[in-house]
């Protein structure tokens, strides 16, 4: 091939790598933005789940509070037992509903830890992919300059 046919199908060459950069560099700022919307939506969750746990124990607090004066009352009067059983069930059902808050929250977390993991591994391979490109479309630059100088 002639010297003058080489430069248009390498000047293609560069111009599809360098689309091709241009997609790459689109595709990693979406990744970024959605690493962001991940880790906004993780301390929102996080929030929740602090204030969810801060209202548990004032809720807590609450109960046992009420169940002491309960006690004393019923204590008093001579008809406490049933109601102080009523008390414990709804203790006991209150305590089950936080368990149950702690296990969604721990499979929140690992989940995002998962996410995260994906996140970087997807976001490793595509910098190896971009520094290859930019490795590549170097080495073209070059081979057109040592073509155009000869």
């Amino acid at each position: 091939m002639t010297e003058s046919g080489d430069g248009p199908e390498l000047g293609a060459r560069l111009e599809a790598r360098e689309r091709h950069l241009e997609e790459l560099h689109e595709e990693l700022a979406l990744l970024r933005l959605e690493a962001d919307e991940q880790r906004a939506a993780r301390g929102a969750a996080e929030e929740r789940a602090r204030a969810l746990e801060r209202r548990a124990s004032i809720l807590d607090k609450r109960v046992r509070y009420y169940q002491r004066e309960e006690r004393s009352r019923e204590v008093s009067t001579g008809r406490g037992e049933r109601r102080v059983r009523r008390q414990e069930r709804v203790l006991e059902r209150r305590e089950a509903e936080k368990a149950r808050l702690k296990e969604r929250l721990s499979a929140k977390d690992e989940e995002i830890a998962r996410l995260r993991a994906e996140q970087r591994k997807l976001s490793a391979r595509r910098d190896d992919a971009l520094e290859r490109a930019v490795r590549r479309v170097r080495e073209l630059e070059r081979e057109l300059d040592l073509r155009s100088g000869d």
